[in-house]
């Protein structure tokens, strides 16, 4: 789930545990904290839609559009049929939340999230909850509810809130840092992958000025993929283009430009 551009919260706890009272409260503090917060829920009822039968909408879709979207006076609606059977899960956490929202704050899909490194709290209303839910879940921060001594993580009062944030977004620091690197994992700046340098970045033992990448005065992008280029290759391709440039009337390089190289393969091809 790291390649996801956003940071994200998944919220777990039996029925009636508080899960929504929980989110209720984050949205409301990081919302007030500036952040542009997007909340995903899992309804379990196997035949729920928000689109009614015989409305246009559900014509629309009946008759086979992928994607409709309906825009009243103070709601634009969308509504998109997809199985998860079909797709990864992230895979339909990104077209909702794409250049739209900070943060992604999740309430259920325990059984798709558990395994995952995505930060998580668990919501309790009695101490017979607690272990079970933490011994299936990974990346537990805390348990909220009530305080309970001699935990193996930190447990919080519903109240607790400006607590529960600050824990929430020490674990959210490598996935903001994370979504300023390239994330294409190339192994130049001495780091297995993009995710490990922005865990780095976050607990001050490295920093972006590492990634060869957003440091260099060249990039290169094939199908919008930027590709790693060393400093050696940088520097070839860097000379190499003022060099011809500045053979072109009215071209004078300062030495100090940056330089994109975008390649893409032609779409459309022009008719005769």
């Amino acid at each position: 789930m790291k390649n996801l551009k956003i940071p994200m919260l998944a919220i777990f706890g039996f029925k009636k545990s508080g899960k929504t009272r929980l989110i209720e409260v984050l949205v409301k503090e990081f919302k007030r904290k500036g952040y542009r917060v997007g909340t995903l829920k899992h309804i379990h009822l196997k035949n729920f839609t928000l689109d009614q039968k015989g409305k246009d909408s559900w014509r629309h879709l009946k008759a086979g559009a992928k994607t409709v979207v309906c825009i009243a006076p103070n709601e634009t609606s969308i509504i998109r049929k997809i199985r998860f059977a079909d797709k990864k899960l992230e895979n339909n956490f990104k077209f909702l939340v794409e250049d739209e929202v900070d943060c992604l704050i999740v309430e259920g899909f325990k059984e798709q999230l558990k395994d995952k490194e995505i930060p998580k709290i668990v919501t309790i209303k009695s101490l017979d909850e607690v272990q079970k839910l933490l011994n299936q879940c990974k990346n537990v921060l805390c348990v909220v509810g009530f305080k309970i001594s001699n935990l193996q993580v930190p447990s919080f009062n519903f109240e607790e809130k400006e607590k529960i944030v600050k824990l929430v977004e020490e674990a959210w620091k490598p996935y903001m840092v994370y979504r300023k690197l390239p994330r294409i994992d190339c192994g130049m700046c001495g780091f297995k992958s993009c995710f490990e340098h922005a865990k780095a970045i976050a607990n001050n033992k490295s920093s972006l000025q590492k990634c060869p990448i957003l440091t260099g005065k060249i990039t290169l992008k094939f199908q919008d993929k930027p590709i790693p280029l060393n400093r050696f290759t940088q520097n070839l391709l860097r000379n190499t283009i003022l060099g011809m440039i500045s053979t072109l009337k009215g071209v004078k390089p300062k030495g100090d430009e940056f330089i994109t190289i975008t390649i893409n393969n032609s779409k459309h091809k022009i008719k005769k």
